[in-house]
């Protein structure tokens, strides 16, 4: 899968998305669009993020974290991080969404075979 940056562009223009950062399995950085943040930034969230996720599987009994959303209503955002199961190479999609919310981008909007 590839990062629709054009699509991403559109969407940041429209006011339905702040910023998208798209990162490998890692944590390391592929792509990005908005300028909110510097997106090295936002990957390092990732580790505190994944680290959480193996405490939840293992302490609930999860088989599989997908989604993590964190509302920030004092800078009208929402923080939204997805686990991209894809062949070959799992994604990170972090998205940083506007308060209120009047479009969710779906992955298929961000993310293209």
């Amino acid at each position: 899968m590839t990062f629709n940056k054009n699509r991403a562009g559109d969407l940041i223009r429209q006011g339905h998305l702040i910023q998208a950062v798209l990162l490998d399995n890692e944590g390391m950085l592929i792509d990005a669009a908005g300028e909110r943040y510097e997106p090295e930034k936002l990957s390092s969230i990732f580790f505190s993020v994944k680290s959480l996720a193996a405490d939840l599987e293992r302490e609930l009994n999860i088989t599989e974290v997908l989604e993590f959303a964190f509302r920030m209503p004092a800078q009208r955002m929402r923080l939204n991080i997805r686990h991209v199961p894809t062949e070959g190479q799992d994604l990170i999609l972090i998205c940083l969404l506007p308060i209120p919310l009047s479009h969710m981008p779906t992955l298929r909007e961000l993310l293209m075979p």
